[in-house]
């Protein structure tokens, strides 16, 4: 079925106001009245026929093999049973509308997690540099007390 057009009123008077829709607003307009019967106006009646059966789905048993419309998937439902979903989905072969929106999370998902793991590195590799950083300073002071030692025995033998 060819989708209506509807044309914008004295649309082929003036090319400026081009083949948009463009409800009309005139107080007299026939058109918006709807005396004139050349040009429709969108309404109700001239929706797009469904041709698919559209079904809401929260786990995998309500997935069916005879199903041959599309399949949606209820926004309630978790990502790790999502992806079970989507797995059997494509095993049996029926269409998922919302598919994308589901891959996009799990693979928001995965990069939170490598995030998650490079910050967890940074912080111990910060952790070991303020652990050496504090051994160094311990030896530091070791050497210090040492060479102070040195110096009273020195002085005392003098």
């Amino acid at each position: 079925m060819v989708r209506k057009k509807f044309l914008r009123q004295d649309y082929f008077r003036y090319k400026k106001l081009g083949t948009k829709w463009r409800r009309p607003k005139g107080l007299q307009s026939k058109q918006r009245i709807s005396k004139v019967q050349k040009l429709r106006m969108p309404n109700i009646g001239y929706g797009k026929p469904k041709l698919m059966e559209t079904k809401i789905i929260s786990n995998q048993n309500q997935l069916e093999k005879d199903f041959n419309g599309i399949v949606l998937i209820s926004s309630t439902v978790g990502l790790k049973k999502a992806k079970e979903i989507l797995e059997k989905a494509d095993s049996l072969g029926i269409k998922i509308a919302n598919k994308r929106k589901i891959l996009k999370n799990i693979k928001m998902k995965i990069k939170e997690e490598i995030n998650k793991k490079e910050k967890k590195k940074e912080e111990k590799k910060e952790h070991k540099k303020e652990e050496v950083a504090k051994k160094e300073e311990k030896e530091i002071k070791e050497e210090k007390a040492e060479h102070e030692n040195k110096e009273e025995s020195k002085e005392d033998k003098i």
